[in-house]
This record gives structure tokens, sequence and C-alpha cells, in this order.
């Protein structure tokens, strides 16, 4: 290959870098997520909108306990999805895990995440655990 052709390659390849930059910019792609876990409690997170903010908090399902998501955080946030992974050690019957609740920047603005870790049926009780996480979307 040619000096020329080398350099012609080169510029070739930075121009395409460059209009991979300006479509994500234009069209506002984004693949940013932020996890947080229960240390985030009562904290703040600013997010960009289409980035996934993911909450893992401590869950045992063998309770009857869940954590649930207000309605109200919407239009801000939306949920996106939720799941449960088990213990590391599965041999142990009833041993708590971890949820996972996903949820993604749609609408640019301020909110707050009201997480409660309550069973369902036990109505007029207090949630046995709360996280709240201030949420801001740019």
């Amino acid at each position: 290959m040619s000096p020329a052709s080398a350099r012609s390659v080169v510029v070739v390849a930075a121009a395409q870098a460059v209009l991979l930059v300006v479509a994500s910019a234009v069209t506002g792609a984004t693949t940013g997520t932020i996890t947080v876990g229960q240390a985030a409690n009562g904290s703040q997170r600013t997010l960009h909108r289409g980035d996934r903010l993911v909450v893992r908090l401590p869950s045992n399902p063998s309770t009857g306990y869940a954590w649930t998501v207000p309605s109200s955080t919407r239009p801000t946030l939306a949920p996106s999805g939720r799941s449960y992974v088990p213990p590391a050690d599965n041999e142990r019957v009833g041993a708590p895990g971890t949820a996972v609740l996903r949820f993604r920047a749609v609408v640019a603005g301020k909110t707050v995440l009201r997480l409660s870790y309550a069973r369902a049926w036990e109505k007029g009780v207090p949630p046995a655990r709360t996280f709240t996480l201030t949420v801001r979307v740019v």
C-alpha cells in the first residue's frame, strides 16, 4: 500500500468515527447505565434521557416481601423490567438474594423514586424497608 493510500484509509476511518459521534449526538442515542444499591439510599443521581437505571436491593421472596414501585415516578422514569438473582449459595432454601429493578430515563425533569419492601396483602402496615433515590433526568 502506498503512503497516499494509507493516508486515505486513515482519513476515511477518522471521518467515519466523527460521523458516528455526530449521529449519536443528533439522535440522542446513549448507552449509559447507572447501577445503585442499598448504599445509595437517600442520595441523588443524574441521568440523561435514554439512560438506564438499575437498582439492586436485598430481597427474600420466600417471606412474601417484594419491592414495589409507585406509578408516581412516571413519566420521568419508566419501569423497564425486574428480576431476582438468587444467592450464590443455592443450597440454602429461603436464603435472601437480590431484587434487580430496571428503569429508563424518558423525560427531562426531577423525580423521587420511592421503593417499598412490603407484603402485598398487608394493607395499612408500614413497609419493612424503604429505598429513596432522587433522580434528575437531563
